[in-house]
Parts: structure tokens; sequence; C-alpha cells
């Protein structure tokens, strides 16, 4: 057969497909941004091709601890086995441009593995705005379907009346569940004439010590009574703070520290 490709319309009418360059390495940027399935994952692993979830572009990478960005890679994207993979569009016609794009990864990949932190990762990941969310959801659905039908009889797995799917927890829902620990604590303390008030540091910092990408947001109840209400028993009962007086809550050097805000001014 032909290796041409056609594509065909309704009447029955076939049209030959005419291959030609990307008119620039934007434009083939935005392409790969918008449909990773342009990436050859089946040929990277044809017994289980590769498919990419994408987690930033343009995404920094350092060339030190807690330094800034020294290189910006074109695209970053992670497939289903949670394995980074770098993307840099070049056109292959510059065999020079080649040879430097090839040590330039080399670059990246030793710095990127060592000083990029996970939750860097994370946070470029929620700003990326996936339109492509809802079909690698129900990907992954039929995957899960399929694994089912391998390992369980069907007599068993008949019996299924539903299979439900839960998507991970965003940082912002994380913090909606903080703000509802809270807002229960404040209750129960209410009845004892307690006040207090978080500061945005101190609800992230229970939001990202709460949260375990295995387990959701149930570590966050034990967050919550460790660090703020034990330490808040502690703090008045050794009257280093006033329970008759508003109870302001910060961090300060990574630290949770309460305070009386009239002491404070």
């Amino acid at each position: 057969m032909s290796g041409k490709i056609f594509s065909f319309h309704s009447g029955g009418e076939l049209r030959e497909l005419t291959q030609s360059h990307y008119s620039d390495e934007n434009f083939f940027q935005e392409l790969i941004e918008k449909y990773p399935a342009i990436l050859a994952g089946d040929q990277i692993n044809p017994d289980n091709p590769r498919q990419f979830v994408l987690i930033s572009r343009e995404m920094g990478v350092p060339s030190e601890q807690d330094g800034g960005a020294h290189w910006f890679l074109d695209h970053l994207f992670i497939d289903q086995d949670a394995i980074p993979t770098f993307v840099e569009v070049k056109r292959s016609t510059d065999t020079r441009i080649r040879r430097e794009v090839v040590a330039q990864m080399l670059d990246y990949a030793a710095n990127a593995t060592q000083y990029w932190p996970i939750d860097l990762i994370q946070e470029n990941y929620e700003k990326v705005d996936n339109t492509d969310n809802d079909e690698l959801f129900e990907r992954t659905k039929d995957e899960v379907i399929q694994l089912l039908r391998k390992t369980i009889r069907p007599e068993f797995l008949n019996r299924i009346d539903e299979i439900l799917m839960f998507k991970p927890l965003s940082k912002a829902e994380i913090r909606e569940i903080v703000m509802m620990q809270i807002n229960h604590l404040k209750a129960l303390l209410s009845k004892n004439e307690v006040e207090i008030k978080l500061t945005n540091y101190a609800l992230d910092a229970l939001a990202d010590m709460g949260y375990d990408p295995q387990f959701g947001a149930r570590p966050l109840k034990r967050v919550v009574q460790k660090n703020i209400l034990n330490n808040l028993s502690k703090m008045i009962l050794s009257d280093s703070v006033r329970k008759d007086v508003p109870i302001t809550i910060d961090v300060i050097d990574e630290q949770f520290v309460f305070y009386n805000e009239k002491e404070k001014q």
C-alpha cells in the first residue's frame, strides 16, 4: 500500500493529505502542549506506549540548590509511570543545533533531578489549563477496567454494579478542607471563649503538611491536632498567650507561632 495519508469525507470523498514542515518552532510547541499524543509514545515503548501529561511549558531549570532558573526547558511532561519527560523543539535539518541540544538536555536532566523539588512540579501542574484531563481520566478508567478483567474472574466482576474513579485533590481543594477543619476547631474553642485567627501563611502550611499524594487529605486532621490544637493548649496552660484575647496563629521560619494580637502590636 501507499505510504501516503488520506482523509475520508462525507459523500465518499477521499482527500490526500500533503505533508509540510511547521511554520515556526513556537507553533509546533503550542501543538505539543495542546495535543501530547503527537509525541510518539508507541515508538518509545511499543509494548507499553507512553502517555503524557503536560506539567509546564518553559520550565525553569536551576543550576544550584534554591537557585533561580539557569535554563528553560520547552516542555516538561510526566508519563503514566510518573517518569519526567523533557521535550525540546528544534529543526532536525540543523545538525549543529541538534548536537548542542543533546548536550543541553543532559545538563537539564543532571540538574533537574537534583534541584527540582517535588512541590515545584506539583505547583506547575496545577497552573496548567489541561483541556485533556477528562480524556486522560476516561482513558485511565478504561485501563483499570481492562486490568480488572485480567485479574478478576467474570462471575465476580459481573457482580460489580459500578466503578467509581476519584480524581486527585488539587491544592485549592485541600485549602478549602483546611478552612473546614479550622472553622470546626473555632466553633469548639468558642465554647470555652477562645478565639483564634490563622494567617494565610499558616493555612498554606497546614495544606502542604496535611496533603499526601496517596491518601489525599486524610492526614490533615492529625496535622491540625498536633500543630494547632496541642500547641495552643500548651501555650494557654503555660500563660504564654491569654485566652481572653484573640490569638493569632502564624508561620515564621517554618514554625507555627501563637500570639495575642494586642501584644504583637
